[in-house]
């Protein structure tokens, strides 16, 4: 049977969430738009995925987990919240109430969760297992390729939940989760939705042919690692 990349949506309440699906029992997801003003990946991702499904692996993608907050273009959304700040139990912000709603039976392998950093003008990636020194080697190759360049430094002072370190555009947080600060990856990882999670930074004016091509690299790590 072809496989065919189906537009669905999910309603829970007054809200709904639009996804798109690649395959049967898909082990892989991918989402983007968590935050408003992150939005110039977005386009990027569902241009490739629209144009490369047929040799991926059977994915799940959201393309905007807070539709709101990409109508405003802003960080918050439409509740004034950040919404990576509410995958818990007991959020009463609509847009994550549904995403949990909608993902909570799923078993996935890896999600891929994509994002944009207006402050850094390099790539860097945070990772909930570990890779080892050779995989390591290769990928940041791979991205190194693209033209972009790999982070070396503290991501974010400010924010109690960052301050992480980055060596040439990596973090390893295996095992970490905290559930207090809900985050998308805590929740993922605490309800055990997906058994990893990479969260990516991409630079907001990286060139656009660039992205392009980091986006290619990310996905073939993905299917390699789910070969």
């Amino acid at each position: 049977m072809q496989k065919r990349l189906l537009q669905k949506k999910f309603k829970y309440k007054n809200t709904s969430v639009k996804y798109f699906l690649s395959g049967e029992n898909p082990k892989l997801l991918i989402i983007s738009g968590i935050h408003g003003d992150e939005y110039k990946i977005i386009e990027l991702l569902q241009f490739y995925l629209k144009n490369n499904f047929t040799i991926l692996p059977s994915f799940l993608f959201i393309p905007t987990i807070s539709p709101s907050a990409l109508t405003a273009k802003t960080r918050i959304n439409k509740n004034k919240n950040d919404l990576n700040r509410q995958f818990f139990e007991g959020t009463t912000d609509n847009e994550a109430v549904v995403i949990m709603k909608f993902l909570k039976d799923f078993n996935l392998k890896l999600c891929l969760d994509f994002h944009e950093d207006k402050y850094i003008n390099s790539f860097y990636f945070y990772d909930s297992g570990s890779l080892s020194e050779g995989e390591l080697k290769f990928f940041k190759n791979k991205l190194s390729s693209t033209g972009t360049r790999l982070y070396s430094g503290v991501d974010d002072t400010k924010d109690k939940y960052l301050g992480y370190q980055l060596k040439e555009g990596y973090a390893s947080l295996k095992d970490e989760v905290i559930p207090e600060r809900g985050c998308f990856w805590d929740w993922i990882l605490e309800n055990k939705i997906s058994d990893r999670i990479l969260n990516f930074e991409i630079p907001i004016k990286e060139d656009k042919k660039i992205k392009v091509s980091i986006i290619a690299e990310i996905l073939n790590f993905a299917k390699d690692y789910l070969l």
